[in-house]
């Protein structure tokens, strides 16, 4: 099932919940209503897993639509007698995921069909209308202009070169994302997608909203610190960042302040640590967590539709300048043909 299936499920809970409804029949209810029958099997696994004498959460992490950082909420719902509001803020959590992917989505869009079309338009260049300009040139023994013989020249070398590098980045990809299975590897990509530009920028951005905002919801649930840490980390898909939150847990266990275990994983950004010891020393993380999430996500709307704009232009001239080399390469060699002497 989808995370929104997961999220819509979660806030008709949460719902039923509040109005008065007992947990079994609200999950019953749930499965009638579901928007598909994936959905329908959750909600049935659940109010049965329930009927057998576990608990909501421990039903719950017996099912893999449920990330651990939701059965936390959930716990912790049950724990404090206020389940239709943790249910709230699972939802509220997806929800806000769903969100940011949606506007990561909508950024890559356009660069992506740019990136396709220039790959079209030098593709059918090289196989179809280069060819044909070089054998209707090739009859007259008028010699080239430069540019057009560079861009013969160029012609040839992609012919013969492109088969073994595109080969080789298939290999190259295929090796990555086999090295990604494993931990110590995949930690070590991870760290270095985080130097990229632009994209290193974005991933840092990301990752302080959302560890920031899965601590204020985790820490306003009445989770201890050192459970929010654990439960938090695992909303980071980054392994080297998730090692971080961790390695900072440790740090907090062994009686040192959040602030300078944050500070300690310089990845994230300046701001999660300072705002971590204000709230410390005013007793209000939670919220202070809170107001480092909506900036960062904030920011990071920004930064995408800033980079978006960016690249958009980019590679638009890319694709104009290919074109133009071309025509500029035919006219020319066909000018010096019409001018030289019968």
């Amino acid at each position: 099932m989808t995370a929104l299936d997961l999220e819509l499920g979660l806030r008709q809970l949460s719902s039923m919940l509040r109005a008065g409804l007992p947990l079994l029949p609200a999950l019953r209810t749930a499965a009638e209503q579901a928007r598909n029958r994936r959905s329908a099997r959750l909600w049935t696994a659940l109010a049965d897993r329930i009927e057998t004498g576990l608990s909501l959460s421990e039903a719950a992490a017996t099912l893999s639509a449920f990330d651990p950082y939701t059965a936390a909420l959930v716990h912790v719902g049950e724990t404090s007698g206020d389940l239709d509001a943790s249910l709230a803020r699972a939802a509220d959590h997806l929800a806000q995921a769903r969100a940011a992917r949606i506007l990561l989505l909508n950024a890559l869009i356009y660069p992506v069909l740019v990136l396709l079309l220039t790959a079209g338009v030098v593709t059918f260049m090289l196989v179809k209308v280069i060819p044909e300009i070089e054998d209707f040139l090739l009859q007259s023994a008028t010699a080239l202009p430069p540019v057009t013989q560079l861009l013969l020249d160029l012609t040839h070398g992609l012919r013969h070169y492109a088969p073994p590098v595109l080969l080789a980045l298939l290999v190259l990809l295929v090796a990555v994302l086999l090295l990604r299975l494993l931990p110590g590897p995949r930690a070590f990509l991870d760290a270095f997608a985080l130097r990229l530009p632009l994209l290193g920028r974005l991933l840092r951005l990301s990752a302080t909203a959302n560890i920031a905002r899965g601590l204020a919801i985790l820490l306003d649930s009445g989770i201890s610190l050192l459970d929010a840490l654990s439960a938090a980390a695992l909303l980071l898909s980054n392994r080297h960042l998730r090692n971080r939150v961790l390695a900072a847990r440790l740090d907090v266990l062994a009686g040192a302040p959040l602030a300078s275990a944050l500070a300690a994983a310089p990845e994230f950004s300046p701001m999660l640590p300072r705002m971590a010891a204000i709230g410390e020393t005013t007793g209000t993380l939670s919220a202070a967590m809170a107001e480092t999430a909506t900036f960062h996500e904030t920011l990071l709307q920004t930064s995408v539709r800033r980079a978006s704009a960016l690249v958009e232009p980019v590679l638009i001239l890319i694709v104009g300048l290919i074109v133009g080399f071309v025509y500029t390469a035919f006219f020319m060699a066909l000018f010096s043909i019409a001018s030289t002497p019968g």
